[in-house]
């Protein structure tokens, strides 16, 4: 039986992280004996979007059809590195940079020199 988690708790827990807002994502949990674990995403949108965690430490990024949400579209390999990098990219804040040129485009201003006395 998967444990179904919703936003990142097991059902029937309250509490959310500090700043996080309310999201409808629905995480199920399911045991590969022998292989690993399967976490499978579904979003509000009816997207389906999966992990499966090999013993071996290989991560399988599955994207699954939106006509048959059991069937995989497709799935990219991932070694335990790219799998690191990829989960940083996912949790990293939105930045915007900021010109201090007063809103300039960084064409106009890198073409400036500054005075000479």
């Amino acid at each position: 039986m998967p444990a179904r988690m919703v936003d990142g708790h097991r059902s029937g827990e309250g509490g959310r992280p500090p700043g996080r807002k309310e999201a409808n994502v629905i995480i199920e949990r399911v045991a590969l004996p022998g292989i690993g674990v399967s976490h499978t995403a579904t979003t509000g949108r009816r997207q389906r979007v999966g992990v499966i965690s090999h013993l071996t430490g290989r991560r399988d990024l599955v994207v699954y059809d939106p006509d048959d949400p059991e069937r995989a579209a497709y799935a990219i390999v991932l070694d335990a590195v790219e799998a690191d990098h990829l989960a940083g990219l996912l949790a990293t804040a939105v930045t915007v940079d900021v010109n201090p040129q007063g809103g300039r485009p960084p064409a106009d201003v890198e073409g400036r020199t500054p005075a000479t006395p």
